[in-house]
């Protein structure tokens, strides 16, 4: 509220040897969020995404759902690896027995310095007993753009980091997000050098395909993407010169 200060949060509950010193690897802090099919746990990504108890306790190695994402594999993250930017999860999927719900995870770009799959989106189904082993992702970067010929319908072909992950909750079965991507182009930086740089994608199968949804989008990087979770026809897209709307 208004009267928290600073002094009120106390000591942090999730700190480097939680995910086994994976952020002292890190060029940026971590991303995380809570987890939506049971807020007492919490979601953290590094290199790869840890799970665990939101207040830190009984955390270990065992609390990882996915092995280093970009497929350069460690016991630990290490400089080379490409970082997680952005993570979204729906929360238990209707109609499933197993309380499975879908995450969707987005990676830095290669202007972060990423060299191993940058600017990919990758998605997994996980249960509450799920741990990295038992997890398949899927990388759905190579599907289809299917409205987008100019980009021969590549996916983030410019491979700039992936900014906002954005779920429709209205969309029971997880499948209809959206992806923001940090890109722009036609200023000469490498690997931007394209005037049309896509910077808003949707799928509603979970990235099987794609659509660009830049249409008419200022030539600027998308830095955050919310659905209106009252009316999913609604989309707020927060760029670096202002908030745009559908």
């Amino acid at each position: 509220g208004t009267s928290c200060a600073p002094g009120d949060f106390g000591s942090p509950l999730i700190t480097n040897t939680h995910t086994s010193g994976d952020g002292s690897a890190l060029n940026s802090p971590a991303v995380w969020a809570l987890d939506p099919e049971n807020p007492a746990r919490i979601f953290v990504a590094t290199c790869r995404l840890w799970r665990g108890a939101s207040d830190g306790t009984n955390w270990t190695s065992a609390n990882t759902l996915s092995r280093m994402l970009d497929g350069n594999n460690a016991p630990t993250c290490q400089s080379s690896n490409t970082q997680v930017s952005a993570l979204a999860a729906t929360g238990a999927i209707a109609g499933r027995g197993d309380q499975a719900e879908r995450i969707y995870l987005g990676l830095a770009g290669a202007g972060d310095g990423a060299f191993t799959h940058p600017g990919h989106v990758l998605t997994a189904l996980v249960t509450p007993s799920s741990v990295a082993a038992s997890t398949t992702w899927r990388d759905v970067t190579s599907s289809a753009v299917t409205n987008d010929a100019i980009d021969a319908e590549i996916f983030n072909r410019a491979s700039a980091r992936v900014s906002s992950i954005a779920i429709d909750s209205t969309d029971s079965s997880g499948q209809t997000v959206y992806v923001g991507i940090a890109g722009f182009g036609g200023y000469g930086f490498a690997p931007l050098t394209w005037s049309n740089v896509p910077t808003l994608y949707g799928s509603t199968d979970a990235g099987s395909t794609w659509r660009n949804l830049t249409n008419n989008l200022p030539n600027t990087p998308v830095n955050a993407v919310l659905v209106d979770p009252e009316n999913p026809s609604i989309v707020y897209v927060g760029t670096d010169i202002g908030v745009y709307v559908t």
